[in-house]
């Protein structure tokens, strides 16, 4: 997409978007690569303040983070689950849309607010929803005959070890997503808690020898043919099929992504506050910022995921018509997570729950 490319940045790594002065500074926990630097200084120019943004690589790294208050953040970007989890152990501000200028009831996208309404319920005053994607199989195009195997076999090309084993295939490392990949093989709800039903996922996922366990380089491994294909999620592969066309690579036919439709995990990520901010009022003004359709846009355009305002959805639909990359984008069924027809929601269980997942997930990787 149109973009400058984003800084690679390491786990917790630290930057920030403005000299450091007598100005109020921003703490925002969020993912790498996930906003837009050049709207995040424009929000510096127009407030007047510094913004910090501290990078995480996985929800539960998230949680350790605000529970154990390393930082005073003002601003989190967790996903569902992790969100009704700080919630209920008292870890977030109620978001006061009085403050927000640019929030208005019905701006989400439909099949959005129907999982928010069905799933999050409880939390839904805690959060203002940020982006939302799907889990996907990004695959290796040049690899012959490859893509109709991961189309005509979904979540199975990671089980079965006909296919496994005569190609090169990355698993997600996180216990949540790994086993919500067996979960999709073995037609079993996403939010199992049978025990038995958890060992036969653990099981299935400890038979594999995948060939590596990884985070934000699966995309970059599928892309650069080190790996046959891998589970990703959806806006890992637009981010690295936005960066290949930026540097004038034919993306499309180097590398796709199927995002099977029968079954799969819709998730959304928010903007929250947490109880540790520090600045309520400019942690609003900067939730407010990003609600603003163009702005919503641009960091659409940089990020990759897809897009929860739907008048931003919208515009994506008439760049479309004048311009043959959005025509490409547009055509990409990922880009549009609401054509999951059987799309589920993780929810957060429980301690006990994290525990035990946690400890079957390690010994899927001791194995």
């Amino acid at each position: 997409m149109k973009k400058l490319l984003g800084v690679v940045l390491g786990l917790a790594s630290i930057f920030t978007l403005a000299s450091c002065g007598t100005k109020k500074t921003l703490k925002v926990l969020n993912w790498g690569d996930y906003v837009n630097d050049e709207l995040v200084k424009d929000f510096e120019k127009e407030n007047k303040c510094n913004v910090q943004i501290i990078t995480s690589t996985s929800n539960e790294d998230m949680y350790v983070n605000i529970r154990t208050k390393k930082a005073k953040y003002d601003i989190a970007v967790p996903s569902d689950y992790m969100i009704d989890k700080l919630n209920k152990e008292g870890l977030l501000n109620k978001i006061d849309k009085s403050k927000l200028s640019n929030y208005k009831d019905g701006m989400f996208r439909e099949s959005l607010q129907t999982l928010m309404n069905n799933d999050g319920a409880s939390y839904k005053d805690y959060f203002i929803p940020y982006f939302w994607g799907s889990l996907g199989i990004m695959y290796n195009k040049q690899k012959e005959g490859l893509e109709d195997v991961i189309k005509n076999n979904g979540f199975k090309v990671f089980f079965d070890e006909s296919i496994v084993n005569n190609y090169k295939v990355g698993m997600y490392a996180s216990s949540r997503d790994s086993f919500a990949c067996a979960e999709a093989y073995l037609n079993y709800s996403f939010n199992e808690t049978d025990d038995a039903k958890l060992k036969e996922c653990r099981d299935a996922l400890k038979k594999m020898k995948y060939t590596m366990w990884g985070d934000d380089d699966l995309k970059t491994s599928v892309a650069a043919g080190n790996i046959d294909y891998a589970l990703v999620y959806s806006g890992d592969y637009f981010d690295q099929r936005y960066q290949y066309i930026e540097a004038e690579k034919d993306a499309d036919s180097i590398f796709g992504l199927y995002a099977p439709t029968e079954k799969n995990n819709v998730f959304y990520d928010g903007l929250v506050i947490p109880t540790t901010c520090e600045n309520i009022d400019l942690a609003h003004k900067f939730i407010d910022f990003f609600l603003d359709k163009d702005n919503s846009f641009d960091n659409t355009d940089f990020v990759g995921y897809a897009p929860v305002i739907e008048a931003v959805y919208q515009k994506f639909n008439e760049e479309a018509k004048t311009d043959d990359y959005y025509k490409s984008l547009m055509e990409i069924d990922a880009f549009d997570p609401s054509k999951i027809t059987n799309g589920e929601v993780y929810k957060y269980i429980s301690i006990e729950f994290d525990d035990r997942l946690e400890g079957y997930y390690t010994e899927v990787r001791g194995n």
